[in-house]
């Protein structure tokens, strides 16, 4: 049996709610200021609610986990039969949002002083603004089975075949509060959404030791989704022990990654995002044309959605490598891998969208997505983003590691591993992207580790080789993680460990300019700093 507990609380903050108020011709508001008269056409308003503050959110998010099975031989199997069941449990409470119909109201009828916000007083502040509830909980209840046996006798050994069945049921569960279900929450926004699934699977796999060098393995997996249809993955290797010392080894496969369960359900959801495009600049009349060719950026209303119409991708891989134990202290690994995937599940961004529409990129708007400007000015009103099957990517590299073992009689032992993950070509749709932002061609990690009596100490380093283009540029990146272990003697099954990862508090290089509204590149790097640990564990 195996459970688990994991409890984790988070606290955001973000920067006052922006939003495109509609106007009402006629109203006290426009007599104040356009005075487009009871006649005139409705327009828009652009403002940052400031004097609300800032929007804050705290969120609780809760793990468990359990799993339970027997092992065992029944009539010449080796079978493995068990359960398991994981909730996911998050609740998100939201303070400082507005609500678009009562600032609406408030801006129109003039009680909501626009020209000098942090006039209003308390009262009229409050009273446009609203505290949000989110509710989400994703469970999973599973049972398998597996079971292996031997077949019959090869030049190398026994061939042995396994065969393995699982079925899931996938349930998920996103409740908003009803203002931001409604649509009436601004700067953070929502809808209710709920889904389940279940999954069959079918596995097998073959072992044919043809010779005492040579190995021989084919394999297989079905998977049937109730929401979306079934995919089937075979695999081919063969393993060749060539000497002693050194052993060749090949694999050939298919693959696929099923869409998620948010990424065919959830709900539209606001985001605030930031693009450049040069009709809103050009509408906004406070940037020269100089300015708005050279990009300035805005904030703008976008909206993400899913897409329940989503297929799977579609993979194919090769690998080629070896192993070489040089010495008994020193051992080379070295593998080619290539992956092709197609019908890939693209995140499409609210930049995306716009670079397609004003044609700077060639790409088609898919059909689940777009655009709404003003009709007037051109400027973007609201931005449609999210998922699509497009486009195909094609990836290789080479992946070598080095490990080296030695010991001394008074210096006890030590163990240092390197690790080297060189990417050859990383392309989308045809375009090689390797070494732009956001795609080193390189990473490497060293671990060594000090061994004494009871006492380990273990030192790491992890590299992020230098990447950037327009959009950014980063230099190689390197941060440092420390750990010392100790097992006391007297305690059998104990050990109690102390570390820190990033020791030195490296941060990520800045870009010039918001990277996906951030000032780096946080799917390669994180801001976390120095983050120490304790951890014991104990074993029965």
């Amino acid at each position: 049996m195996n459970a688990s507990v994991t409890r984790n609380k988070s606290f955001g903050r973000y920067a006052p709610v922006p939003d495109s108020i509609l106007i009402t011709p006629g109203s006290t508001f426009d007599q104040t200021h356009l005075n487009v008269g009871a006649s005139g056409d409705p327009y828009y308003l652009v403002h940052r609610f400031a004097a609300a503050g800032n929007r804050d959110t705290s969120t609780d998010g809760n793990l468990y986990d359990v799993g339970g099975g027997v092992q065992g031989s029944v009539a010449g199997f080796d079978i493995d039969v068990g359960a398991r069941r994981q909730v996911s449990k998050v609740v998100e409470t939201g303070r400082g949002f507005i609500v678009k119909n009562l600032a609406t109201a408030a801006i129109n009828d003039g009680t909501y002083n626009v020209d000098d916000p942090f006039s209003n007083s308390s009262e009229v502040l409050k009273s446009i603004t609203t505290t949000t509830g989110r509710d989400s909980t994703w469970t999973q209840n599973e049972v398998y089975a597996n079971a292996t046996k031997g077949l019959f006798k090869m030049g190398g050994g026994e061939a042995t075949a396994y065969v393995g069945v699982e079925a899931r049921k996938e349930k998920y569960a996103d409740i908003y509060d009803s203002l931001s279900e409604a649509g009436q929450v601004l700067g953070s926004s929502g809808s209710s959404a709920v889904g389940e699934r279940t999954v069959r699977a079918f596995s097998t796999e073959l072992l044919f030791p043809v010779t005492k060098s040579l190995e021989a393995t084919l394999a297989g997996r079905y998977e049937r989704y109730s929401d979306y249809g079934s995919d089937f993955s075979p695999k081919a290797s063969v393993r060749f022990r060539a000497t002693n010392d050194l052993t060749l080894r090949a694999s050939v496969g298919r693959g696929f990654r099923a869409p998620s369960l948010p990424d065919l359900n959830a709900k539209p959801a606001f985001s605030a995002d930031t693009v450049v495009d040069p009709r809103t600049c050009a509408a906004d009349g406070g940037y020269s044309a100089a300015d708005c060719a050279e990009g300035v950026e805005f904030q703008i209303n976008g909206l993400h959605i899913s897409d329940p119409s989503l297929d799977s991708e579609k993979s194919k891989q090769w690998s080629l490598g070896f192993v070489w134990d040089i010495t008994p202290a020193l051992s080379l690994t070295a593998d080619y891998w290539r992956t092709k995937i197609d019908n890939v599940i693209s995140s499409i961004t609210a930049q995306e969208v716009v670079d397609r529409d004003n044609g700077t990129s060639p790409l088609p708007i898919p059909a689940s997505l777009g655009i709404k400007r003003d009709p007037v000015s051109g400027a973007i009103l609201q931005v449609t983003s999210g998922l699509a099957n497009e486009g195909d990517a094609d990836y290789s590299g080479l992946d070598v590691s080095l490990r080296f073992q030695h010991k001394y009689a008074s210096w006890g032992s030590f163990r240092h591993d390197l690790s080297v993950a060189h990417r050859l070509k990383a392309a989308v749709n045809g375009i090689n992207e390797l070494g732009t932002f956001g795609e080193p061609r390189q990473r490497v990690s060293l671990s060594n580790t000090w061994s004494i009596g009871s006492i380990d100490a273990t030192l790491n380093s992890n590299y992020i080789s230098k990447n950037g283009d327009e959009r950014g540029f980063a230099g190689g990146y390197t941060t440092h993680d420390i750990q010392l272990a100790y097992s006391p003697a007297a305690i059998k099954g104990m050990k109690v460990s102390v570390g820190a990862l990033n020791v030195f508090e490296k941060l990520p290089a800045l870009v010039g300019s918001p990277y996906d509204q951030k000032p780096f590149n946080y799917y390669l790097y994180d801001a976390y700093g120095r983050q120490w640990y304790a951890r014991l564990e104990q074993k029965f």
